[in-house]
């Protein structure tokens, strides 16, 4: 009996131990995270679990970001920096999963243009882009000038033919925007002349300048000839009436000096206007000479200004200085640093009506010692600054008057 009460007593007590043993702890896991991602397999919210359970963590970004980390209770985390990792449950946590845009790419451009023009839009240099950007370029040549193409890291560009295009940044580029020089227009000039003188400036035959180049033209008469004017092509000379003019090239054009044998001397006049030119300068260098100066040497296009006035006087019925329209202004290719003077008379060829006409010596001399009676002339005769001059003489229809002209240069 004994026996059997141990036994029934063993029983007993281990039926009470039984009795005894406490349920799992439970807690509450709390899971969440930021805008750009989520907790996937798991989910979000609150949780419970058995304490020691270890739950698997799984962090996914949205496109566009990334995982940052794991915050809040995350001592038992086992990689908080990990997307997908563990965490034991040892008792009530809250955590939640960081997310970040993922910064985008940047890269730069490198622009710079050759001679000739600029890139205006976005400008020259360097500048800095996001990844997939599409920058517009737009390269402006200078006058004178005309876009080529783009070079350098160009595989991007929309069209490297274009001035204006566009480029997508798809790495780190420099490029370059290529500009040449327009060829000039050319255009042809054509110079002739009749008998009884030449055309000295350019010369005469064929020549070939740019578009809008002023070409200089002199032409010369013969003696006993004078120049008439320039016909062909004339519609850009400047004045087709006198004999040192300009012509501006717009165009390929032919043109001709005329000249005419000059018209005789009024009967009983001996001496032609050529004739009293000359003795003129011969005169005015005497009394220079006299004075102890040099002599004036004669300039081609005094002589032909000189002409042109006198000719001018004669056929508007004037004696003044005054320019008339179609005539050459007095300071017409006057060179910077110089100064210029004039002399005009108008000198009978006769002394009385009917009577004898003067000789030519008588004429000049006349109209010479005119001249150094007033103060005026004498002082450009005389001038010591002067070392060119020019003259030039017309007669009156009919010839009773020689108008003449005596044109003065030198340097200050």
């Amino acid at each position: 009996m004994k026996r059997i009460g141990s036994l029934l007593i063993v029983a007993a007590l281990t039926l009470g131990m039984v009795g005894c043993v406490a349920p799992p702890t439970e807690y509450k896991l709390t899971i969440s995270s930021t805008e750009g991602g989520e907790i996937t397999g798991l989910g979000e919210g609150t949780f419970t679990y058995e304490e020691g359970e270890v739950v698997n963590l799984i962090a996914t970004p949205a496109s566009g970001y990334r995982f940052v980390r794991w915050t809040g209770d995350v001592d038992t985390i086992e990689d908080a920096e990990a997307p997908s990792t563990t965490i034991t449950v040892k008792g009530n946590y809250s955590i939640t999963a960081i997310f970040e845009p993922i910064p985008a790419e940047r890269y730069s451009l490198t622009i710079s243009s050759t001679v000739g023009g600029s890139v205006t839009t976005p400008g020259e240099g360097t500048f800095t882009y996001d990844a997939s950007t599409v920058v517009t370029l737009v390269a402006m040549p200078t006058s004178g000038y005309l876009f080529v193409n783009w070079t350098g890291n160009a595989d991007s560009i929309d069209d490297v033919n274009a001035p204006s295009t566009t480029i997508t940044m798809n790495d780190n580029y420099s490029i370059r925007a290529n500009f040449i020089a327009i060829p000039p227009v050319r255009h042809t000039l054509t110079i002739s002349s009749t008998a009884g003188g030449s055309v000295i400036t350019p010369g005469e035959g064929t020549f070939t300048y740019d578009a809008g180049t002023i070409v200089s033209l002199v032409a010369m008469p013969a003696t006993g000839y004078h120049f008439v004017g320039w016909t062909g092509d004339v519609g850009a000379i400047a004045n087709i009436n006198a004999a040192s003019t300009t012509i501006t090239m717009n165009g390929s054009c032919s043109i001709r000096a005329d000249f005419s044998v000059d018209s005789p001397s009024a009967p009983g006049i001996g001496y032609t206007e050529a004739q009293a030119e000359a003795l003129i300068i011969i005169l005015v260098n005497s009394q220079r000479q006299q004075s102890g100066l040099p002599g004036l040497s004669e300039d081609p296009l005094l002589a032909s200004l000189a002409k042109e006035h006198s000719i001018s006087m004669v056929m508007n019925d004037f004696f003044g200085h005054e320019r008339y329209p179609g005539e050459r202004s007095f300071c017409y290719g006057q060179l910077p640093g110089t100064i210029r003077g004039e002399n005009i008379a108008m000198i009978p060829t006769r002394l009385t009506i009917p009577g004898p006409y003067l000789s030519l010596e008588e004429v000049c001399e006349w109209a010479v010692s005119a001249w150094m009676s007033s103060s005026g002339h004498r002082a450009n005769i005389l001038h010591p600054s002067y070392t060119r001059t020019g003259v030039g003489v017309s007669f009156s229809e009919g010839g009773e008057y020689l108008y003449i002209t005596q044109m003065f240069e030198g340097y200050y």
